[in-house]
């Protein structure tokens, strides 16, 4: 892909890992808009990117990714801001303990992704007129693993997985030239995980005791998904101490 004429879309990326796909893409000189519910963050960080990469590099978008129609403006309007569209990202995500915050997780966490998944498809595929491209839907560590005290944001991460990854066996989408991988980080200093310790005690305890990785090692994730053509429905583990490799899970059960 290249960068300097790429058009990408990230959700959630007014803060954390979003925020440093952005300024990584930005740096190539693509050109991005940024999707969150944080304004004050959002226009903040577009005046900080006008100064930096110029104006009309970056426009913040206020969606709320779990309202459909918000969801499809903000892609419109990527595509219609810039002329056209050859990344997204499904950055978008919150944790919680609490029962009552089970249906919020499950709609920002996994059908928020699955809808920003196929959104992504219909603009960019060649039989829509695109030019082909690439969605990345952030996971996490808990998508292959158990998060502690946190089992509805792990299963629905466990549910990012498997989605990314069955789009190996659906051949209409490569076929189409836009590629689909995630990215499955290991804890991080990240304003959602300094969040969760404030709301539960015990899982700050054991997020305490737990080695951390950095922020850049996510954007080198992020990057290798962008950069190699080749790389489909994969899952993306970034491990410490500096360990960023692709997932190889148990082969799938043979057709009978």
């Amino acid at each position: 892909m290249i960068l300097d004429k790429a058009v990408a879309l990230i959700t959630g990326g007014a803060q954390g890992f979003g925020k440093e796909f952005a300024r990584c893409l930005l740096s190539n000189g693509s050109r991005v808009v940024v999707a969150d519910m944080n304004k004050e963050l959002g226009n903040s960080f577009q005046e900080e990117c006008s100064k930096v990469y110029g104006h009309n590099k970056m426009k913040f978008v206020y969606c709320d990714v779990t309202n459909s129609q918000e969801l499809n403006r903000t892609f419109e309007l990527a595509r219609t801001e810039f002329g056209g569209l050859d990344i997204v990202c499904n950055n978008a995500g919150i944790i919680s303990t609490k029962t009552s915050d089970v249906k919020p997780q499950i709609a920002v966490n996994l059908t928020a992704v699955i809808e920003g998944t196929y959104k992504g498809i219909e603009l960019m595929s060649k039989s829509s007129g695109g030019n082909g491209g690439l969605v990345v839907n952030v996971a996490s560590a808990a998508g292959f693993q158990m998060m502690p005290g946190a089992p509805v944001y792990t299963s629905t991460k466990h549910a990012v997985v498997a989605f990314t990854r069955s789009f190996k066996h659906l051949p209409v989408f490569a076929t189409d030239g836009v590629r689909v991988n995630c990215l499955c980080p290991f804890f991080c200093d990240t304003t959602m995980l300094r969040n969760a310790e404030k709301e539960n005690p015990e899982m700050k305890k054991n997020f305490e005791a737990l080695p951390k990785i950095q922020i850049k090692d996510v954007v080198k994730a992020f990057m290798q998904c962008v950069e190699d053509d080749n790389m489909n429905a994969k899952a993306v583990a970034i491990m410490p101490p500096d360990n960023v490799y692709t997932l190889v899970f148990p082969p799938a059960v043979p057709k009978l």
